[in-house]
């Protein structure tokens, strides 16, 4: 008869056989114990990742080194649209769009040697067709001697991340647009007010014109001495502004009515 009986920091499984003589007498009790607290421990810490599997968000699948799927929790359900039922004993290839099926070959034998596979950005796709963009990480399974037995792959769909690095991108070329506009714009500003200017702005004069020019008031102002200054200027402002340099023209006309 076994009986299990408890204590402080440990549970102990109890075997008792009875002690009989050579007539068959009983003699006594033959009592056994097992401590099995590490058996417990362990039980406790299945039992807690068994629920964290159960109720992630993510993805959490295990499959064989050949690729063939041994668990399939909910969050696979939900991100791969099928159950645990039809997925279990199908190989891991059916999420996989036709162009990348090498891929699975290829991570597996990664795993396989041991070596260390780093998260990476991928496309599969669901049962219903549609491709899903998903982060996905993988680690080995071990058996007790340390053996590789398998794969444990964790997928998270990211398609909102992708949506919003698509609006990030959008916006940097709408405001690349936006400069490059704003910049021609200003161009073509720029542009426009030296036309205008051009169009407004009379021509300078040369020395020999701005000569040319004194002379003429001169004589068309009767001027015959330095006191009909005034006069002179007064003929030749209009038609020198802004064309020549009237400090300059100023000296022109002293030196005609010195003469």
């Amino acid at each position: 008869r076994h009986t299990r009986c408890s204590r402080d920091w440990s549970s102990d499984v109890c075997s008792s056989d009875l002690l009989r003589d050579a007539r068959g007498q009983l003699r006594g009790v033959i009592l056994g114990f097992t401590d099995v607290a590490e058996l417990r421990h362990a039980e406790i810490e299945r039992a807690r990742l068994a629920a964290i599997v159960m109720h992630s968000e993510d993805a959490i699948i295990s499959k064989t080194l050949d690729g063939v799927i041994t668990s399939w929790n909910p969050g696979a359900e939900r991100l791969f649209g099928y159950s645990a039922e039809e997925a279990i004993g199908l190989p891991m290839l059916m999420v996989f769009p036709p162009e990348l099926v090498a891929e699975e070959a290829r991570l597996l034998g990664c795993i396989a040697r041991g070596e260390t596979v780093q998260p990476f950005d991928t496309i599969r796709v669901r049962k219903d067709g549609v491709r899903v963009p998903v982060s996905v990480g993988l680690s080995p399974v071990r058996d007790g001697s340390g053996r590789v037995v398998g794969v444990s792959k964790i997928a998270r769909d990211i398609t909102e991340r992708r949506l919003a690095e698509q609006a990030l991108l959008a916006d940097r070329d709408s405001l690349q647009t936006l400069a490059q506009l704003r910049g021609q714009d200003l161009a073509d500003k720029e542009k426009a007010e030296l036309v205008v200017l051009g169009e407004y702005m009379p021509a300078q004069l040369s020395d020999a014109e701005v000569q040319a020019e004194v002379a003429g008031a001169v004589a068309q102002a009767g001027a015959s001495g330095s006191q009909d200054m005034g006069k002179v200027m007064a003929v030749l402002k209009p038609k020198l502004a802004g064309r020549a340099d009237m400090t300059a023209v100023s000296g022109l006309v002293k030196a005609a009515l010195a003469r």
